[in-house]
């Protein structure tokens, strides 16, 4: 899993958790009708698909050695070198 400590998610581990419930209610049709028609799903147990699913919300650190972009209109539309 990714995790940075220089980007923390947003949400709140409650929050976080209420969003992972209501997922797999809306999913839950979904998944049984996998298992239904003899197939499995892409995640082999719950916590597997709770690790998947807790990923979507870490953003994971830039590049190293990528230069910070301040803004698209800070380069000049014809060369794309920084405007100035």
């Amino acid at each position: 899993m990714i995790t940075t400590t220089d980007r923390p998610s947003r949400r709140s581990e409650a929050e976080k958790a209420e969003v992972f419930a209501e997922y797999i209610d809306r999913t839950e049709p979904y998944f049984a009708k996998i298992l239904e028609d003899g197939d499995r799903p892409w995640f082999g147990s719950d916590e597997e698909r709770r690790a998947m699913f807790d990923q979507r919300f870490e953003r994971p650190a830039p590049p190293a050695g990528m230069a910070p972009i301040v803004s698209v209109k800070a380069y000049s539309a014809d060369d794309w070198e920084l405007a100035g």
